[in-house]
């Protein structure tokens, strides 16, 4: 017992013979679960900073409405794997997407719909993506990025290693354009799905940098949206 809490019970036997334990033996047996008692606190609390540990790290990496990557954690990530690609000789892509025409959500159903179509577009881009491997995040507002490692070698064609990432946002477009919005009274005027525009660039054959990356990739997306939105572009250097 510590602190008055019960933690487990101590219980002392004769085996051979029959015999009365004396204050000496007491006191020992006392001794040794005060011991017992203090390891297995220490040990409790030990697994509860753990636990607390991970939440704040996951916390501190992650964006609390949809689960994903959060900006700085993006940034972070995309800087470690640019060194990687290059060390390695593998192509690395970044994918940026935005949700068309969304602030008609907040403006017809409130922010709580808008919310909820966010954490819906979370988990559709977790579904779309390799786990473990690729990294999507939440950019900023309706904005959402997705990180592509090994989407090709150095060596590999320029459309090749580009034609990878753009098959996997096509796929990501389709799948937002499909699901059906988290909405409980549909408003007239207002579609039941939402589209995305997005954008594609690859390092090294589009960007020198992770920075000069999403730089790329944004302004393919924009490019998406001057196309009539609900589409892929990818990077055309000048």
């Amino acid at each position: 017992m510590t602190r008055r809490m019960v933690l487990g019970v101590l219980e002392l036997t004769e085996k051979k013979a029959t015999r009365r334990f004396g204050e000496a033996d007491k006191l020992l047996v006392r001794q040794m679960a005060d011991l017992a008692a203090l390891a297995l606190r220490n040990a409790q609390l030990y697994s509860k900073l753990r636990e607390q540990k991970k939440i704040i790290e996951r916390q501190a990496t992650t964006d609390g409405l949809t689960g994903l990557y959060n900006h700085r954690h993006f940034c972070e990530r995309l800087r470690a794997e640019s060194v990687c690609a290059r060390r390695y000789g593998f192509a690395l892509s970044v994918i940026m997407l935005d949700l068309d025409d969304f602030k008609r959500v907040n403006d017809l159903h409130g922010h709580p719909a808008g919310d909820r179509v966010l954490s819906t577009i979370g988990e559709v881009l977790r579904a779309q993506l390799r786990e473990d491997v690729d990294g999507s995040a939440r950019y900023g507002g309706e904005e959402f990025a997705v990180i592509l490692p090994h989407t090709g070698s150095l060596s590999a064609e320029l459309a090749e290693t580009a034609n990878g990432a753009q098959v996997t946002a096509e796929r990501i477009r389709r799948a937002i354009a499909e699901v059906e919005l988290p909405l409980s009274v549909p408003v007239d005027g207002l579609p039941p799905h939402i589209t995305a525009s997005v954008g594609v660039a690859t390092l090294p054959a589009h960007a020198v940098d992770a920075d000069d990356l999403v730089s790329k990739a944004d302004r393919a997306l924009c490019k998406a949206k001057q196309h009539g939105k609900d589409c892929v572009e990818v990077y055309v250097p000048r």
